[in-house]
């Protein structure tokens, strides 16, 4: 069976959590929403809602977390990502939502790296990140599961804070 695959959110990445959000806020009239900090990552996020399932994430680097033992996601480790956040915010990113994450990269050309267990607080889910840190494809990557701690509820109905570039789509791996 194919898995059924959605865009779940965009991300938007900056120097800082502070500037990414001041940068929406200036564009959109809507400051996005304080979400949490990612400890496997060493990153720190807030969120807009765009609809009832789909939101747009404002990533940075954490600046009160230690130093990752492996590579950041995003690209945020390399010395080029670094530079172009440097000039501003930018939009980085989307992020896809699947019902059977090992069926989708099974069937995907493109290498989206392991999968791995992520957390922010109570919620915990999938998502593939390649070793290295960097955008699979520098295009794909994608998510299952976002549940609050084995509750089986999605992110939008377990956490009410939660208000909130590519070029080829995980979709399109089918």
């Amino acid at each position: 069976m194919i898995p059924s695959v959605e865009l779940d959110h965009l991300v938007v990445a900056a120097a800082t959590l502070a500037q990414g959000c001041d940068y929406l806020e200036s564009g959109l009239g809507v400051r996005p929403q304080p979400g949490g900090k990612h400890p496997t990552m060493g990153t720190h996020n807030a969120l807009l809602r765009l609809g009832p399932r789909l939101f747009l994430e404002v990533l940075a680097m954490d600046p009160d977390a230690p130093t990752p033992l492996r590579s950041r996601w995003f690209d945020l480790d390399e010395p080029r990502m670094r530079a172009t956040l440097a000039e501003g915010p930018a939009l980085i990113h989307w992020v896809a939502r699947t019902t059977d994450i090992a069926a989708a990269v099974t069937r995907c050309p493109e290498d989206l790296g392991a999968v791995i267990a992520a957390q922010r607080g109570d919620l915990r889910w999938r998502i593939t990140v390649p070793a290295d840190g960097h955008l699979p494809g520098r295009d794909a990557i994608s998510v299952e599961g976002l549940a609050a701690a084995g509750k089986g509820r999605s992110v939008e109905e377990s956490d009410p804070r939660r208000t909130p570039h590519s070029r080829r789509s995980l979709a399109a791996c089918e």
